[in-house]
């Protein structure tokens, strides 16, 4: 499992390539706003919609884990060792 990742055999180019992740971040957010070509029509940004942290499918995502590993625990706890 570990041989591909941070301390595998291509764990050099892990550095190499956050650095040019690094350097085209840096390209992307150093553009201007997006705007509406001349004699278009004006462009309305689209809405963002709710907070991530309040969407249902993010809550059943955050909770299910929750739920199964205390469902584990409760059944490994009372069929004992």
């Amino acid at each position: 499992m570990f041989t591909f990742g941070w301390y595998g055999i291509f764990a050099v180019a892990a550095p190499i390539v956050l650095l040019l992740n690094w350097a085209a971040m840096t390209k992307v957010t150093a553009l201007a706003a997006p705007a509406a070509q001349p004699g278009g029509t004006p462009v309305r940004p689209m809405d963002a919609g709710r907070p991530l942290l309040r969407r249902p499918q993010v809550i059943a995502g955050i909770l299910a884990p929750i739920v199964l590993l205390t469902a584990f625990a409760i059944h490994a706890r009372s069929t004992g060792p």
